[in-house]
């Protein structure tokens, strides 16, 4: 563009807009409509704005004010404005001059960079590929500012395209660079190779972009190979060579260098598989030589501080290092900080390494190339034979580092939340735990083993020396035959000895010791599971149970280092399974050692740490406690010495919101172990409980801790008093009243903040707590004042969560204030608000709001109506379960209606009968959608209920329910057919429940016969059960089967035609309910097919609302139920059932005959029902 074409008076009025927008803040916040007018207003604004931007006679701060303005202006509008659409050209051609006009200003090149980034995603990259390449070839000079642009450039351009991957979801398929990458690659090695001139950031700036440029086609590997080898292969083998030659240089230089060609390989060997596949073998060794080599780097500079201008360029000190040490001072202490890492990380790669230097970062980048490689199949005989060096090494990497020091003494509850969740830690613990793990789930026992080594050698503080004869004896052993297989890497046994040495550190600091003994404490308590598992399995020299004695006597050794105290306690705690299984004894002299470090002599990690120990102790002697001393006993341990809560509780004082669970957590064991602990802990911590109740009540984990603690102080009738009187009874009549306030000034919560409806539906469930525990007449009366608000807020409130809280509590009102809900005229207000729930709402998503509907009818029912029914509840019932589609819903709703069914079946039948639901008779809603879900039901006693009162319809023979059709899938929703007789789905149903309560026992007696199966004698191991399993099983079968009712199919072919039964057939699929169910999460998938209820996923809150009701048929078992229903049915009325069993399903027919002796079985010539 001509230079002259545009006039100094428009550029003048282009200038004056953004002074304008600049100097006016008010403008500013407006700026995007401020210059879409002047878009439309001005001739060529946009063009003339970039002209302004590129030219240097321009104030520099002014140039950056636009070219930020402009850069979101063209994104905007690129694609929408007329007047922009004219301008395109000429803007891209301003764009391209004003990188020649500004070549090193790496400020305004960075700008130009994401202007032509935004604009070329629109443009396509096509558009653009003849001029970048032009850039690409003009930045191969000697001018390093041209180098230095170029590099800012298209750092810049491939750092943004890569966050608009992951930010924008654009796919790398349809947007790529690609054509730009031989080339650039090419580019970027030539001027690594020939121009020596490069200063340090500018080689580490290029490193970053072949980073960013390999990163950007690593998509390809394996779908577009051709594509793949279009980028690499010119390079490719250049490339390796340099990435290795560089590795192998002075281990004090170019270390941020070597940071990126490890995070470059690992993309390379991670993400390109196919193509990278021929690389691994031949670059193996050197990579992990390489780790190796940089192991006494980092532990001189990271583990102990000191400073890298102290080291030789072997990585040794230069002088004693305790002299060293003495001498940096207080300077050792961070000495990189996070100046350390040069900002490209955060400019061009969006990441930032959790660690504190360079050095720091180089480990943990050479540890994640190496968890790439270990993994992969071609290096599986190596990494087998390798396993004990790389562990020893890694072991050596975590030894706690002084910042980690640091962090234990003045953030332990980050320390201690950090140690505890190393899986989603980038951290060097973080990876190094994690490649274990991943070594364990590849190698399985050796991995263990060499662990188990690997843990010993740094709890005893072996030196080199010993740990290498320790070595060379197990691979003479047990590999040397085997290491010939891993020659194909140029690997021998005696560079496998070469790599355990340099894998090894020593060194005479006083702290060397201890931090070992750390690590060791460390790697068996983070794989104790393991360990366990093969000591088990293996004859093996490592002791566990002295290991955990040697621990509990260590603990208690005086002037211990604090930081071993910790540990100590943690690894022993994490090895109870063994204590429990071999020496429960030693569970009572642990729980007094880990009491003894509460105290506030030790510091807060120690004593954090053992009240976590407490609890998992106290859990354990609980658990076994049939298997200890006398109860009478347990006090010398220190067991129900309530003193102990003192220091517990001011420890909580000191925790934070990651941490706080753990002290939760003990006090919920310790009052599962004594009841002695519950008055002391109300006394002691009622105001702590509140406060942790009402900050953290968003925090699921926290809040259902919270919960479990006050259920357990609450039924403890002094503590209840404790709580209740000082903590929580003002609070909640405060709550409570400000809800009735707002209620008489407004017609609905809308207005109420997300965060307070949370906190209200946690204060209507700790409202609920102390309402079923309350046994004082004050506090009754207090509680019972909270009912009429909390109607009046039910009837008002739509948000669903807060209404299933408001539910449960009101539930539980009635329960224990159904006297003062009568005598106070509230039983209509109740009933309202039942009817209010039952309402169909025009959202579906407000469905959740009746989850409990059914619940509160029969407690209602039962409590407010004398075991009455009101009439028009129980028809809304029905079209609420019309119109619901959650299983959750649909159970409690369906519940009503069994109850009555099986009181009353004739009367609930006649009622049923009398009303429709949109042309439906609600008889058949009912049943429709009651076998449709009856399989997603959970809940013994919701199931002996429902199953129960299914049986009850069946035995009716009611005409009316045998000339209904319900809806046509089968029990499992494997298929649908032709409508069907309800009372044969009915039976279907039956039969598939009664499989389903039978498998608990078919898992004992596989387990039974898998245990007899497996017989160790000696050397004899039994390993052939086929025949076992047609043998014993079978003979067990049989002998279980002695004794069935049969049913001779027979009898049904006498008097068949004489006095045939009718049983009604639709002829169309998929009727019923199938178009009111759309949009259900369930419907006729698997999530209704019949899986054993093993009690975790039962709603709690509905099983113990049966309880309640005190129904004789729940305790029952149902398994038993239904067999007795199926006999007692062959037995009274055989021809009904070989009937029915004509029409039935062959699957059901199978299932069936499991439980019932069909006699003459191949008469039965089955119909497809469904």
């Amino acid at each position: 563009m001509d230079s002259n074409s545009v006039s100094q008076q428009d550029m003048l009025t282009v200038l004056n807009v953004y002074q304008q927008l600049v100097t006016d803040s008010t403008k500013l916040a407006q700026g995007d409509k401020f210059l879409e007018q002047a878009l439309n207003q001005i001739n060529n604004f946009a063009s003339t704005s970039i002209k302004i931007f590129v030219q240097k006679e321009q104030n520099m701060q002014m140039r950056i004010y636009i070219g930020a303005l402009i850069k979101n202006m063209l994104r905007e509008y690129w694609q929408s404005n007329q007047a922009l659409a004219d301008q395109k050209k000429e803007i891209r051609e301003i764009l391209l001059h004003g990188l020649l006009m500004n070549v090193g200003d790496l400020r305004i090149i960075e700008i130009i960079a994401l202007i032509i980034t935004e604009i070329m995603v629109f443009d396509g990259v096509e558009l653009w590929a003849s001029s970048l390449k032009q850039i690409i070839d003009w930045m191969k000079s000697e001018d390093l500012e041209r180098v230095n642009t170029g590099l800012e450039l298209f750092c810049t351009i491939f750092s943004k395209v890569s966050e608009k991957y992951r930010n924008e979801k654009i796919l790398p398929e349809s947007f790529s660079l690609t054509p730009l990458i031989p080339k650039l690659m090419q580019a970027l090695l030539q001027i690594l190779v020939n121009l020596r001139t490069l200063n340090e950031t500018q080689r580490e700036k290029l490193f970053v972009l072949l980073y960013l440029t390999i990163t950007s086609f690593a998509y390809a590997d394996g779908s577009d190979n051709r594509l793949v080898a279009q980028c690499f292969d010119e390079t490719f083998k250049d490339w390796m060579n340099l990435f290795i030659s560089t590795l192998q240089t002075d281990l004090k230089s170019h270390i941020t260098i070597k940071r990126y060609i490890l995070k470059i390989m690992n993309v390379i060997f991670r993400d390109f598989t196919y193509y990278a596949r021929n690389a691994i073998a031949i670059r193996i060794l050197p990579i992990w030589k390489f780790m190796n080599s940089i192991l006494p780097l980092y532990i001189w500079t990271c583990v102990y501080g000191i400073q890298l201008q102290n080291l030789d360029n072997n990585a040794q000190p230069i002088q004693d290092p305790a002299t060293i040490l003495i001498q940096q001072g207080a300077q050792q202490m961070d000495q990189y900080g996070s100046a350390g890492l040069d900002n490209l990380d955060f400019r061009f790669l969006e990441e930032e390494d959790e660690c504190l230097n360079e050095i720091e970062g180089l480990t943990l980048n050479a540890i994640e190339l190496l968890a790439t490689l270990v993994i992969k199949e071609d290096l599986y005989m190596l990494v087998k034979h390798a396993l004990f060096p790389i562990i020893n090494a890694l072991a050596h990497f975590i030894l706690l580092s002084k910042q980690q020091e640091k962090l234990w003494i003045h953030e332990p509850n980050q320390f201690i939340t950090d140690d505890e969740d190393e899986a989603n830690m980038k951290s060097l613990r973080a990876l190094a735990h994690n490649l274990i793990f991943q070594l364990i789930e590849k190698f399985q026992d050796q991995t263990t083993q060499a662990l188990m080594i690997v843990a010993e050698k740094f709890m005893t503080n072996q030196d080199q020396a010993q740990t290498v004869q320790v070595i060379q004896e197990f691979y003479d052993k047990g590999l040397a035959s085997e290491i010939k297989m891993g020659q194909s890497f140029d690997f021998t046994k005696e560079r496998l000895m070469e790599f355990i040495k340099t894998s090894n550190f020593d060194c005479t600091l006083p702290d060397h010791a201890w931090k070992k003994r750390e690590v060791g404490l460390l790697l068996l308590g983070s794989f104790s599971d393991d360990i366990i598992d093969f000591q088990y399995k293996h004859t093996s020299s490592f002791d566990i149970s002295s290991l955990i004695q040697n621990l509990i006597s260590d603990i208690q050794i005086p002037n211990s280092n604090p930081i071993l105290i910790a540990k100590s306690l943690w690894c022993v705690t994490r090895f109870s399974e063994v204590i429990a299984q071999k020496h429960t004894e030693l569970f009572l002299p642990l729980f007094k050692v880990a009491m003894s470090c509460l105290s506030n002599i030790h510091q807060f990690p120690v004593r954090l740490t053992a009240v976590k120990s407490i609890g998992v102790i106290a859990h354990k002697i609980k658990q076994y406690q049939q298997q200890l001393p006398d109860r009478s006993t347990w006090v010398q341990y220190g067991i129900e010495d309530v003193s102990i809560l003192v220091d517990v509780f001011d420890i909580l004082t000191y925790v934070n919101v990651e941490t706080v669970h753990i002290i939760l957590d003990t006090l919920v064991y310790l009052n599962k172990l004594s009841k002695v602990y519950i008055p002391e802990i109300a006394n002691l911590g009622a105001r702590s409980i509140l406060q942790i109740f009402t900050l953290q009540h968003n925090d699921q984990m926290i809040n259902r801790i919270t919960m479990e603690l006050i259920t357990q102080l609450s039924e403890d009738p002094v503590s209840f008093n404790i709580i209740f009187q000082n903590a929580f009874s003002s609070f909640i009549l405060d709550s409570f009243n400000l809800i009735k306030h707002h209620i008489a000034e407004n017609s609905n919560l809308t207005q109420i903040r997300q965060q307070d409806l949370s906190l209200m539906a946690s204060i209507f469930d700790v409202t609920s707590i102390f309402v079923k525990n309350c046994q004082d007449n004050n506090a009754k009366e207090s509680l019972i004042k909270l009912l009429p608000p909390l109607l009046n807020l039910m009837i008002v409130n739509e948000e669903c969560t807060l209404q299933q809280h408001a539910s449960i509590c009101l539930k539980n009102f009635i329960k224990v204030a159904d006297q003062y809900i009568i005598k106070n005229q509230l039983v209509k207000d109740v009933l309202q608000v039942i009817m209010k729930l039952l309402q169909v709402p025009t959202n579906s998503q407000f469905e959740s709001n009746s989850t409990y509907s059914g619940n509160l009818c029969m407690i209602a029912f039962h409590n407010l109506l004398g075991g009455s029914a009101d009439p028009e509840i129980l028809k809304q019932v029905i079209y609420k379960i019309f119109r619901s589609k959650l299983a959750t819903t649909v159970q409690g709703l369906v519940l009503v209606w069994a109850r009555m069914i099986i009181n009353n079946p004739i009367e609930s039948v006649n009622f049923l009968y009398s009303f429709s639901v949109e042309n439906r008779f609600a008889l058949k809603v009912l049943i429709d959608k009651w076998l449709l879900q009856q399989a997603a039901f959970r809940g013994k006693y919701t199931k002996n209920t429902t199953l129960l009162a299914l049986t009850k319809l069946f035995l009716l023979k009611d005409n009316r329910i045998e000339t209904l059709v319900a809806i046509a899938y089968n029990p499992s929703h494997q298929n649908v057919g032709h409508d069907v007789s309800a009372p044969l789905k009915i039976l279907s149903t039956l039969i598939r429940g009664l499989d389903n309560e039978m498998i608990p026992q078919r898992k004992e007696q596989d387990y039974i016969r898998d245990a007899q199966n497996y017989i160790k004698d000696g050397e004899d191991e039994r390993l052939e059960v086929d025949d076992d399993e047609n043998g014993d099983y079978n003979d067990q079968f049989q002998e279980e089967n002695e004794g069935k009712v049969e049913v001779d199919m027979n009898i049904i072919h006498d008097e068949e035609e004489n006095q045939p039964r009718q049983f009604a057939v639709g002829g169309e699929k998929a009727g019923g309910l199938a178009e009111f169910e759309t949009g259900s999460t369930n419907y006729m998938t698997e999530g209704f097919e019949f899986g054993y209820d093993d009690g975790e996923e039962c709603d709690e809150t509905t099983e113990e609302d049966l309880e309640y009701l005190k129904d004789q048929y729940i305790q029952v078992n149902t398994a038993e139920m239904l067999k007795q229903f199926f006999n007692d049915l062959a037995k009274n009325d055989p021809k009904y059932f070989a009937q029915c069993l004509k029409h039935l399903l062959k699957e059901d027919i199978n299932l069936l005959q499991k439980y019932i002796n069909l006699k003459n079985i191949e008469q039965l010539h089955s119909q497809q029902i469904y």
